[in-house]
């Protein structure tokens, strides 16, 4: 009865492992960047604007101080539009950005020096 029982166990153990295994499947993407200026040096507080149309898909984040950004959980596919402004730089734009499966995207930027007026309130 002791073996049965033994068997049992370490045949549900098995089960078990191997079924966690298969239900934590991945269903989506990450896109991760780096904002930078022309000068190399990064771009803290860009505003990043991540769409994709087709799927009522708008994500909107800002760049940390070190000029990255990162969006996890996207849906896979595409064509995604990435959009970044910055109020001392020239906005820029990738239209053409499809995520893979499981996989984080890197899409990085370089912003051109600009001046944007003010209008007053």
């Amino acid at each position: 009865m002791k073996k049965i029982t033994l068997a049992l166990i370490i045949t549900f153990l098995i089960g078990f492992v191997f079924t966690e295994n298969t239900i934590a499947q991945v269903t989506t993407a990450t896109l991760s960047g780096v904002v930078n200026n022309e000068s190399g040096q990064p771009i803290q507080g860009a505003n990043i604007v991540i769409e994709f149309q087709e799927a009522g898909i708008k994500q909107i984040l800002m760049t940390k101080s070190d000029g990255r950004f990162t969006m996890p959980n996207l849906r896979v596919g595409g064509p995604y539009k990435i959009s970044v402004t910055h109020i001392s730089h020239e906005s820029t734009s990738n239209d053409n950005v499809f995520l893979e499966l499981g996989l984080n995207n890197t899409v990085d930027f370089t912003l051109k020096a600009g001046i944007q007026n003010l209008n007053a309130i």
